[in-house]
């Protein structure tokens, strides 16, 4: 699946994370931190082992400008978060474990792209949620703005493991 999308400076697609992304997504993880968790070869292929479906957009070039990472609700994925959606929601969804785009990217459209195609992936598949966690401690507050401009709605808070303070979203696919 790919799916191109015009940038005011020009074109990129939206397709599923290859083998051959891996090092761009590190430095794009990399330059988002904290507001996504660190991530190493070690832990990306950890990650991608609990299969999921995961995105990069990037240029005709193949510069990735972003990434989505996202479980089905099936998954074994042991994310803290994760695991709360899957005690909390009874219906089929897709979580989104982590989002980032490029420092020369942000705000051009890249990160809305990702999460459309994932909506369509979502219907497409019989899965009428999306959800996510923000921070809000470290605060994250772009990020919240974010998911309410996309339609997300917050319905709880948690303390988890690591420190911070996470805000719950959820959406539903139409």
């Amino acid at each position: 699946m790919c799916y191109s999308i015009t940038l005011e400076e020009g074109m990129f697609s939206v397709r599923e994370l290859s083998e051959a992304d891996y090092e761009q997504l590190l430095r794009i993880n990399a330059e988002s931190q904290p507001a996504v968790a660190p991530l190493d070869h070690r832990e990306l292929r950890r990650l991608l082992g609990f299969g999921g479906f995961h995105l990069v957009a990037a240029t005709g070039t193949g510069d990735l400008l972003g990434y989505l990472f996202s479980f089905p609700n099936e998954a074994e994925y042991d994310g803290e978060e994760f695991l709360h959606f899957q005690q909390t929601l009874s219906e089929r969804f897709f979580y989104i474990d982590q989002v980032a785009v490029s420092s020369g990217h942000r705000l051009q459209g890249v990160a809305r792209q990702l999460y459309t195609v994932l909506f369509t992936a979502a219907r497409d598949d019989g899965r009428h949620i999306t959800c996510c966690e923000v921070n809000t401690r470290p605060p994250n507050p772009e990020s919240v703005a974010f998911h309410r401009k996309l339609g997300f709605f917050q319905f709880g808070e948690q303390l988890v493991s690591d420190g911070r303070l996470v805000a719950f979203f959820t959406r539903q696919v139409d």
